[in-house]
């Protein structure tokens, strides 16, 4: 310590004590907060590193769930898929179309009844019982079954997507008791030409386009 010579200098010394402790108390601070600030910012890194992952964590799991409920649907995506982009299925007949003269002729339904005698047009009503008349089955990518009205119906076929064209060959086992279009529909088959379809709908066109059958899938008639 620096020696005190007079009574001046310890009045002198007394007053930079302080200052100097002033200085001291300063520096300090300003270390301590240097010192709180950096670990402010170590915190917040922290906490951002935190919730950086904990956001990863969440999209991982949610992508888990996901690809978890989706493994029970994926094979139907991939029938439905299938189903969309090809014939192949059962198709049921809604009508004969006359392109030229714009007209819409539902098949019939009738049958023919002995009364007394007497033949009698007797129309089928009964919804469910139409709804095993006139069917067409693209079995496999050459084979072909159906109905006609009354009676079995089976054959082949070619067919070109990227042409449309479309070749049928078929014919019912025996037209015994056949009534309505049932001889109609399988000529009208084995004239088809060409076709167009969508997931629902498919239209054979013969007669150089001037005709076509029109038809529905077949479940769309599942009761």
């Amino acid at each position: 310590m620096a020696e005190l010579k007079n009574s001046n200098d310890a009045v002198n010394f007394a007053k930079v004590i302080p200052l100097n402790n002033k200085i001291i108390d300063t520096v300090s601070n300003s270390k301590l907060d240097t010192h709180n600030a950096g670990g402010r910012d170590n915190v917040k890194h922290v906490r951002g590193v935190a919730g950086f992952l904990f956001a990863i964590i969440i999209a991982l799991f949610s992508f888990t769930v996901s690809s978890c409920n989706d493994d029970g649907n994926s094979s139907k995506r991939v029938n439905e898929f299938q189903e969309n982009h090809s014939i192949i299925g059962t198709w049921k007949l809604i009508a004969f179309v006359d392109v030229k003269n714009n007209t819409y002729r539902e098949p019939d339904y009738y049958v023919i009844k002995d009364v007394d005698g007497n033949s009698i047009k007797d129309t089928i009503k009964d919804e469910s019982i139409k709804n095993t008349k006139y069917l067409l089955s693209f079995d496999n990518d050459t084979l072909l079954s159906g109905f006609t009205f009354n009676n079995l119906m089976n054959g082949s076929y070619s067919i070109n997507y990227n042409t449309d064209k479309l070749h049928i060959q078929c014919g019912a086992a025996t037209y015994i008791a056949e009534y309505s279009d049932g001889e109609l529909y399988p000529i009208c088959l084995n004239m088809v030409e060409t076709f167009s379809f969508t997931d629902k709908e498919l239209k054979l066109f013969y007669n150089n386009q001037k005709n076509y059958l029109l038809f529905n899938r077949r479940n769309n008639y599942e009761n």
